[in-house]
């Protein structure tokens, strides 16, 4: 399992989650950035492009819970891949349109392999009215197969 704790760690932590946002293909779509990295939290930035939009011009509820995916995932990769089992995510209100959004992944609880996590997205994270969906995503993590 890796684990990202060497004086190194953050820039190791930091350049595995933009790889990973990088080469998988949807997130790449999406145009999901890394704000913010440090073990059991992420921050990821998103703007709603009208590819993006749902037809009464707010971002989609597919795109709203990828990127609380991503975020969930990024929060859980100091310790490896992360796979998600459960997810439960309450949409509170509309996502405007050809905004920039945030999502914040933060780990909540750990007992082995499996993690907690809290994840916020919203255009502004401080307040309230800013928060667009909240909920609690489970994973666990894992080593990938090796390729030969």
């Amino acid at each position: 399992m890796t684990v990202y704790q060497s004086p190194d760690a953050q820039a190791a932590l930091e350049q595995s989650i933009r790889h990973l946002l990088k080469n998988d293909a949807y997130s790449a779509f999406l145009g999901i950035e890394l704000v913010a990295a440090r073990p059991g939290f992420a921050e990821l930035s998103m703007l709603v492009r009208p590819e993006l939009m749902n037809f009464h011009g707010t971002a989609h509820g597919g795109a709203i819970w990828t990127f609380a995916d991503l975020a969930f995932g990024s929060a859980g990769r100091h310790l490896g891949p992360i796979l998600t089992v459960e997810s439960n995510l309450s949409f509170l209100r509309p996502s405007p349109g050809n905004s920039v959004l945030t999502a914040r992944g933060q780990q909540i609880a750990r007992r082995g392999k499996t993690g907690v996590f809290q994840v916020t997205v919203g255009a502004d994270l401080d307040t309230e009215e800013g928060v667009f969906a909240t909920g609690i995503f489970s994973g666990r993590w894992y080593e990938p197969a090796k390729t030969e």
